[in-house]
Parts: C-alpha cells; structure tokens; sequence
C-alpha cells in the first residue's frame, strides 16, 4: 500500500536559490581558509548573505573541476 512522504524536503525548499554574492569575490582569511560570499533569497527576495567556508584542500577540488571544464570548453 502507497504512503505519502511524511516530510517533502523539495516543497520546504521550493523559492530558495544560493548564489554567488555579486561584486564579493572569494578571499583568503586570516586563518588560512577559503571564503565564498554568498547570496540567499526565497522568492527573489534578498535573505541573507552568508559565507561558505573552505579549508585550501576543500577548495581545490572545485577549483581543478571548473579548470578542467574551462579546458573542455576551450578544445571544442
């Protein structure tokens, strides 16, 4: 017999987008780590603007994975 979900995370979420803050660009801290500024908004709606924090070795593989997508771009 089908049950419905008790919890739909996808509706709790539905007006949500996470960004990149415009004219905030990445920087290392003090302390060594990767800051990302960020955007948050529901709706279109300006939420919050929070940082995503990185050590060096987390932010190397994004960073090797846009390279290498930026590299394949390139051959075409």
């Amino acid at each position: 017999m089908p049950t419905e979900p008790k919890h739909d995370i996808q509706k709790d979420l539905k007006g949500w987008r996470m960004a990149p803050a415009p004219n905030r660009p990445a920087y290392q801290d003090g302390d060594g780590k990767i800051r990302v500024p960020l955007q948050l908004t529901k709706n279109g709606r300006h939420r919050a603007d929070p940082e995503r924090v990185l050590l060096l070795s987390e932010a190397a593989l994004p960073a090797d994975h846009l390279t290498n997508a930026m590299t394949t771009l390139d051959q075409r």
